[in-house]
């Protein structure tokens, strides 16, 4: 970095504009430095989350983020609420996880996590989530972006 480069995002957000929620997420610097540069160079980019079939309290969406990083990894079961991780080698998926996982998986450690006063808004989400998957087949698209991106864009 030099010192005319923009200092690097500590928050990121992600946005549910058909649910009319936003979750702030505080990045951490507890996964793979790598790992972390290719998710914040992904951004801003748009998925769709779904729901866990029969593990647990945990949501999932396709990336376009593809690569084998020198990465430590947990368990899913293991994961706090709140924890963002990103999965770039198997399932090639961003996960948010707002309740238990039973599925004892390997997961990178988590890349962010959900701001303690947007929990609530998480357990929200994943509820709509899970009811679109198994219920209305409606699709829940999310917006992944830095903090404040849709401010600085004129939105």
């Amino acid at each position: 970095m030099t010192a005319s480069d923009p200092p690097a995002p500590t928050d990121i957000e992600l946005a549910f504009p058909t649910l009319g929620r936003t979750l702030r997420a505080k990045l951490t610097t507890d996964s793979s430095p790598d790992l972390r540069a290719a998710f914040l160079d992904a951004l801003p980019f748009e998925s769709i989350f779904s729901h866990t079939m029969s593990s647990g309290y945990g949501l999932y969406a396709p990336t376009r983020i593809v690569g084998n990083f020198d990465s430590e990894f947990t368990l899913l079961s293991e994961l706090p609420v709140g924890a963002v991780a990103l999965c770039t080698d198997s399932y090639k998926t961003l996960g948010l996880y707002y309740g238990e996982i039973t599925e004892p998986l390997p997961e990178t450690l988590p890349l962010a996590y959900v701001w303690p006063e947007d929990i609530e808004d998480l357990r929200f989400v994943g509820e709509e989530i899970w009811r679109s998957n198994y219920m209305t087949h409606e699709p829940v698209i999310v917006q992944v972006r830095t903090a404040g991106a849709d401010r600085e864009a004129g939105r």
